[in-house]
């Protein structure tokens, strides 16, 4: 049941990113063709879109990491007080366990960033620049 509910958490956390990056595209549409005009390849492009995601998948990954690991802090502080020195930590993050949920994070959002990409090589330079 928990495995359900943490998978469809991701999987909207990643339709989110994926509509964020979506409208960034389309805002900066008239920003993309510009950049054409001046010479910036495709692949530019595709690095600006991915790194905007990748900072974006990387600020939220060390915000909830943070406030993670403080949640724990006082839970454990709480549990030692009721269970009095039975053990020194209940809840622990292990590092191996971090660095897979961070690889993870790195996948679902460079699959998140298809679709944007998708979009800004449908960019025409005329057009976008009319509008």
């Amino acid at each position: 049941m928990l495995y359900c509910f943490s998978s469809l958490s991701v999987v909207t956390a990643c339709f989110l990113l994926g509509v964020v990056l979506y409208l960034m595209v389309i805002k900066r549409k008239k920003y993309f063709a510009i950049l054409q005009t001046l010479g910036a390849s495709l692949w530019q492009m595709i690095t600006l879109v991915l790194c905007q995601g990748l900072g974006i998948s990387c600020t939220a990954f060390i915000e909830a990491m943070i406030v993670l690991k403080k949640l724990f802090i006082f839970a454990n502080q709480l549990i030692q007080k009721s269970i009095s020195d039975l053990m020194d930590e209940f809840f622990v993050i292990q590092n191996n366990v971090l660095l897979g949920v961070f690889i993870g994070v790195i996948i679902l959002t460079l699959l998140c960033c298809l679709i944007p990409i998708k979009k800004v090589k449908q960019i025409e330079i005329i057009e976008a620049l009319k509008s």
